[in-house]
């Protein structure tokens, strides 16, 4: 019996997402858990919550970083094995990830009036919102 326990990283779904957190990466490769807790994923100084796990596919989606606006470069993608070991990264980009300011677009506007809150319920329908945002 051979006992394989260094993991490798072979693709990452995404190498740039919004610098408020939030993006969903699939991240595939060998010798993973297929148990959640067996191992971490990190971007740069951020936690990506992994969602589902399996020998060759982990999937997360990056935390809210505190981050306020701009293009921050160099953001390492680790995968922390519970052996307290990282996968190796064989991209030729070296797992990196970009986080750039969203760019949101607003495709439509419309106001309808709710007889029943007595309130004007205001829809905005487009692209590049950040995950959970809500107005008041």
């Amino acid at each position: 019996m051979t006992l394989t326990t260094s993991a490798t990283i072979t693709s990452i779904s995404t190498l740039q997402g919004s610098c408020y957190g939030g993006t969903k990466l699939v991240i595939t490769g060998t010798n993973f858990s297929p148990i959640l807790s067996d191992q971490a994923i990190k971007v740069g100084d951020y936690y990506c919550d992994i969602s589902a796990a399996s020998e060759t596919e982990l999937s997360c989606q990056i935390r809210e970083t505190g981050l306020t606006s701009g293009t921050y470069n160099d953001n390492q993608v680790l995968v922390i094995l519970w052996a307290s070991s990282y996968a190796s990264c064989t991209l030729s980009n070296l797992c990196m990830f970009t986080f750039v300011p969203p760019v949101e677009t607003i495709d439509s506007v419309t106001a309808t009036y709710n007889d029943a809150t007595k309130a004007i319920e205001v829809s905005v329908i487009g692209t590049g919102f950040t995950s959970g945002s809500a107005a008041n």
